[in-house]
C-alpha cells in the first residue's frame, strides 16, 4: 500500500516530548580526574542496554505478512514520543535472527518494526511496514496510539535488506530521516534484482560493514558507495564477517545505537563520536576496533 502521508502533514505537536528522555552524558566521560580519558567512551556507553524495558509485539497485517515490533514496554512514558525504525532482513532471514539489534534499539527508546518478508531488496515491504506503524499511531484502539514520532524515522537493514533500506529511503516521499545499510552487497549482486542508487540518498547515511566480508559486501565496495553520498559516514568493523550483525548484533551495536540516537533523538553526546572541531580526530576515527572510518557533510 503506498504511503499517503507527506512530511509536511506530519509536523505537528508530536515533536513535543521528543527530547523528554535525553540521555545524560556519563559522568565518567567528562569528570576531571586527572587521568587520561577512556577511549571509545561513546561507543561503550551506547553498546550497553538503554533505560527502557523492552517488550515485543507480533502482529499479522492485512497483506499476510507478520510484523515483529520491539518497543519500550512503557510506551509514551512522561510524554515521550518514540522514533520509528524500519528493519530490512537479509536474504531468507526473518527478524528473529536480529533479536540483538531489535532489543538494543528498543531499549534506547525506539520502536523498531521488521516483517516476515525474506526478499526485501526493492524496499516495498519496508515501506508497507512504515505505513502500518504510521497508521497504528493514529488508531485510538491500538497499542501505539499517539506514542510514536512520525517526524523521526530511520531505515536500516542487513545485506539484501540493506539495499532495501536504501530503496525505502529513496522512495519514502521524504519521510525517512536517516539510513543505515549494514553489509550492503557489492554492485554485481544487485544489478538484476532490487537495484538501488546510493547517489540518490536524501538522508544522512551510515555505511557499516565487516573487515572479513571479502565476498558479498567488501570494504572496497562500501568505500565506493560512501564516496557517492553527500552526507555520510563509513565504518568497517575489524574481524567481522558478513553475518556478524545476526543474533547478538556483535560489535556493531555501539555506533549503530549512537548514530540513531544522534540523528533521531538529537543526542549531542552520541553525535560527538562522529563530529568535532577536528573531523579527523573524532572518537569514531580514532577507534582501532574499526577501519576505513570516514565522514562528510554531517555538520
Amino acid at each position: 500500500m503506498p504511503l499517503s502521508l507527506s512530511r509536511a502533514a506530519l509536523r505537528p505537536a508530536l515533536r513535543t516530548g521528543a527530547l523528554a528522555l535525553a540521555v545524560a552524558v556519563p559522568v565518567a566521560a567528562v569528570a576531571e580526574t586527572g587521568a587520561a580519558p577512556k577511549p571509545n567512551v561513546v561507543e561503550e556507553h551506547f553498546r550497553g542496554a538503554g533505560p527502557w524495558v523492552v517488550a515485543t509485539t507480533d502482529v499479522t497485517a492485512a497483506d499476510g505478512l507478520t510484523y515483529r515490533i520491539s518497543h519500550p514496554r512503557d510506551l509514551g512514558r512522561d510524554g515521550f514520543t518514540h522514533p520509528i525504525l524500519v528493519w530490512g532482513n537479509g536474504s531468507n532471514a526473518t527478524p528473529a535472527l536480529y533479536n540483538g539489534v531489535f532489543r538494543q534499539l528498543a531499549s534506547w527508546g525506539f520502536v523498531i518494526i521488521g516483517s516476515s518478508d525474506k526478499q526485501q531488496a526493492d524496499g516495498h515491504s519496508m515501506l508497507a511496514a512504515l505505513n502500518w506503524m504510521l497508521a497504528a499511531n493514529l488508531d485510538p484502539a491500538g497499542t501505539f496510539f499517539g506514542v510514536l514520532n512520525p517526524t523521526e524515522i530511520g531505515v536500516l537493514g542487513h545485506s539484501q535488506g540493506a539495499g532495501g533500506a536504501v530503496n525505502a529511503a529513496n522512495h519514502s516521499g521524504g519521510l525517512v530521516d536517516t539510513a543505515v545499510p549494514i553489509n550492503l552487497p557489492d554492485r554485481r549482486y544487485v544489478e538484476r534484482k532490487g537495484a538501488f542508487s546510493v547517489a540518490d540518498l536524501p538522508t544522512p547515511t551510515l555505511f557499516l560493514g565487516g573487515g572479513t566480508d571479502g565476498l558479498i559486501s567488501t570494504p572496497g565496495g562500501l568505500r565506493s558507495y560512501y564516496q557517492r553520498v553527500p552526507r555520510a559516514a563509513l565504518g568497517i568493523l575489524r574481524g567481522a564477517d558478513h553475518l556478524a550483525i545476526q543474533r547478538t548484533g556483535g560489535g556493531y551495536l555501539g555506533y549503530l545505537t549512537a548514530w540513531m540516537m544522534w540523528q533521531l533523538q538529537h543526542d549531542a553526546y552520541a553525535g560527538s563520536a562522529f563530529i568535532g572541531r577536528d573531523r579527523k580526530d573524532t572518537e569514531f576515527r580514532r577507534n582501532t576496533r574499526w577501519q576505513d572510518q570516514q565522514e562528510k557533510g554531517l555538520i
